[in-house]
């Protein structure tokens, strides 16, 4: 078998994807996932699908910082309504508000736990979980959930900061590396 791209040249290896024959000089300049080497065309696949999963992921993005402000904003006014009243800080609308803001990214938490869930790994947890509480002392576990559930809505003006100021930046710098990428195997 000859090289795909060098007709003249013997292949001395394969892409890992679709098998076509590359020579030692395509091997050696060719991308490589698990030390594999992976044609062009191959590459440029891989590279236009990942760009293809940024842009949503960056419109989700802009999603979540649209339903997140929303959920600041209601726990702010649950937070906020004891001083229009006049009445000082009061620890219960403290709670409430986190109580509001722990929901933030409550969807997103509950499809990734659905995801592992439906894993190997998951239904081992998940046997292993039932064979541990048999004696109904889950709840326990329950109110320490309860309670971390509280902590992260204590914390989620820091995460809505975060969101906010960096949540995107790392996925428009991958976006423009990856059209950078896409540029070039196109040349």
């Amino acid at each position: 078998m000859n090289c795909f791209n060098h007709n003249e040249k013997v292949a001395v290896g394969a892409c890992q994807n679709c098998n076509i024959g590359l020579c030692n000089e395509c091997i050696t300049s060719a991308f490589k996932v698990d030390n594999k080497p992976i044609c062009k065309p191959c590459h440029l696949t891989m590279v236009e699908n990942y760009i293809v999963e940024l842009k949503k992921e960056l419109s989700q993005i802009t999603l979540k910082k649209i339903i997140w402000s929303v959920i600041l904003a209601i726990g702010c006014i649950v937070l906020l309504s004891p001083f229009a009243e006049g009445i000082s800080f009061s620890v219960e609308h403290y709670l409430i508000a986190c109580f509001i803001w722990a929901f933030a990214g409550f969807a997103e938490r509950t499809q990734k736990k659905l995801e592992f869930e439906n894993s190997a790994a998951g239904v081992r947890e998940k046997l292993e979980e039932n064979r541990m509480y048999a004696d109904n002392t889950i709840w326990i576990v329950w109110i320490f959930k309860f309670g971390f559930f509280i902590l992260r809505g204590a914390f989620f003006p820091l995460f809505y900061l975060n969101l906010m100021l960096f949540g995107s930046i790392k996925l428009q710098n991958e976006l423009k590396e990856c059209e950078k990428i896409k540029t070039e195997l196109n040349a």
